[in-house]
């Protein structure tokens, strides 16, 4: 394996030739490892194969699957795509895993996504669940997602004020 020789090149390096193995060969192990590392041709691959089968191709979401490495992508490109995952896991049709499965990787990439630009993802999700008219799965979904972004935002933006800030405020 490439990654375990070459510990010290970064994934932007080794991407490339990953995707020409995966293009000859797709494995869900290397489908994984190149979600984590940003491909735009496994997650599209990944997100299409998802909405098509509308189940998740691992029986459980260990480490190495594709679905446990979509909680890594942080690139707000994949945002909009990431997007389209969320009718398939509102829908009650969808089959995921019982523990740890696409609703609880799609919602901590959502959340990620949160932290870089609250606005958009935000605003995303609250499109998304709009257009889901209402189901109670997709309502739980998206309320969660938000609340959780906004909790994180006030988690990090409560930081205690300085001296000179509360002397001003008591004046």
């Amino acid at each position: 394996d490439i990654a375990s020789i070459c510990k010290d090149m970064p994934a932007e390096s080794l991407r490339p030739k990953y995707e020409l193995d995966y293009s000859k060969n797709p494995t869900a192990s290397l489908q994984a490892r190149l979600i984590t590392y940003g491909s735009e041709v496994a997650i599209c691959d990944y997100v299409n194969k998802v909405k098509k089968e509308h189940r998740i191709n691992e029986e459980d979401a260990y480490p190495s699957t594709p679905t446990h490495a979509v909680k890594a992508i942080r690139e707000m490109k994949f945002l909009p795509l990431l997007g389209e995952l969320i009718p398939v896991v509102c829908d009650s049709e969808f089959k995921d895993a019982e523990f740890s499965g696409l609703y609880n990787s799609l919602s901590d990439a959502l959340i990620g996504f949160g932290e870089r630009d609250m606005g958009a993802t935000i605003s995303m999700v609250e499109t998304y669940r709009a257009s889901l008219g209402g189901q109670d799965r997709s309502e739980r979904f998206c309320n969660y997602v938000v609340e959780e972004i906004k909790r994180n935002d006030r988690r990090h933006s409560d930081q205690p004020l300085t001296l000179l800030q509360v002397i001003a405020l008591i004046r």
